[in-house]
């Protein structure tokens, strides 16, 4: 297909026609982000938006910038990806393509969640259900259920999340569907505590992501599996896991998948008592989130922090870790994190102020 797509853009190219090489611009852009080449795909899109302008064809500019947000979630550059969701949606609003326009919402929600500004998530998400409901596509509304799941989880709702994500599951119209909607499933049952139900999702959509060759998606979930892995002590298939998850994430440069190895591997070693390993993987953890600008995960890696600092008998550093958490979960008003972080400063018989 990008053989073909390339060879009739040469032609339309020298045709000068906008109208017609505009297009053809996208959906070599379209395909291109599917392939994981971000970068080529970025190209194309320029293009395509150089052209588009020249005719004034907002559905087409639409849904190139639509596809520049895609590939900002992908790429971890959260802040231009919603800016770029939000510029698709303003322009199909002013057009009949509510399909792309569902698209264009979903990729602003889901962004928004991943980056974990979760509070943001919620209206883009339900305006994507909104959409897929008023014109009865399975795709769109499955793609609103498991974001819906998604952020829930990410919230600390863990209920809401499985219901969000069994009802995602049960509707999905592709393969690529299901198994995100399994992840997101598997994560939300690991997440309450269920991690052998867990194990079970995510081992299928482990396979799946590897057979469709989604590696970037593959390196995350195999985190998440290590991480169920762990939660039921077996120790070594759970470091083995993260670690075939770190290379994976940084042979693909996956930013959100190298932090949430970095992470596990931290959580692993904690778990097999090794306290120089886990104090160098979360700090690695910590930062690789921080340079991606995600403060909601790095507040999570401190309640990790936290409890090595308690392990090492350091009960200053434990409370300076909490507060850290607690003031950043405050401000991204997520009251069960608010909650489990003063929970566990009471566990450590530290005194956390008041936000």
């Amino acid at each position: 297909m990008l053989e073909i797509l390339l060879q009739q853009q040469k032609r339309l190219e020298q045709l000068n026609d906008p109208t017609i090489a505009g297009p053809c611009a996208f959906w070599l852009s379209h395909a291109l982000s599917y392939t994981g080449d971000y970068g080529l795909s970025v190209q194309w899109a320029r293009r395509a938006i150089d052209l588009t302008q020249q005719c004034n064809d907002l559905a087409t500019l639409g849904k190139t910038y639509y596809v520049l947000a895609r590939n900002g979630l992908f790429l971890c550059q959260f802040t231009q990806g919603i800016e770029y969701g939000r510029k698709a949606v303003t322009l199909l609003e002013q057009t009949s393509e509510s399909w792309w326009l569902g698209l264009s919402h979903w990729i602003a929600g889901i962004t928004y969640a991943f980056w974990g500004e979760l509070m943001s998530a919620w209206e883009p998400i339900a305006s994507t259900q909104a959409i897929g409901e008023t014109i009865g596509d399975p795709r769109i509304l499955c793609y609103a259920g498991w974001s819906k799941g998604v952020a829930a989880n990410l919230s600390g709702d863990w209920e809401t999340g499985i219901a969000a994500c069994q009802e995602s599951l049960a509707r999905s119209p592709d393969p690529v569907n299901t198994a995100i909607a399994m992840m997101s499933l598997g994560e939300a049952y690991r997440t309450k505590g269920d991690a052998t139900v867990a194990m079970h999702w995510l081992e299928q959509s482990v396979e799946s992501f590897s057979r469709f060759g989604f590696r970037a998606m593959q390196s995350w979930n195999q985190a998440l599996l290590a991480e169920a892995h762990r939660m039921l002590d077996n120790l070594a298939q759970a470091r083995e896991l993260a670690s075939q998850a770190l290379d994976i994430s940084q042979d693909n440069k996956y930013w959100f998948g190298i932090g949430s190895a970095q992470q596990t591997l931290g959580r692993i070693a904690l778990s097999e008592g090794s306290l120089a390993a886990a104090e160098r993987f979360l700090h690695e953890a910590q930062q690789t989130f921080a340079s991606i600008q995600c403060r909601y995960w790095v507040a999570r890696i401190h309640l990790d922090q936290a409890a090595l600092a308690h392990a090492q008998g350091n009960p200053e550093a434990a409370a300076r870790y909490l507060q850290d958490a607690k003031t950043v979960f405050t401000a991204l008003q997520l009251p069960k994190y608010i909650e489990l972080t003063e929970k566990i400063a009471s566990e450590y018989r530290v005194l956390l102020a008041e936000e």
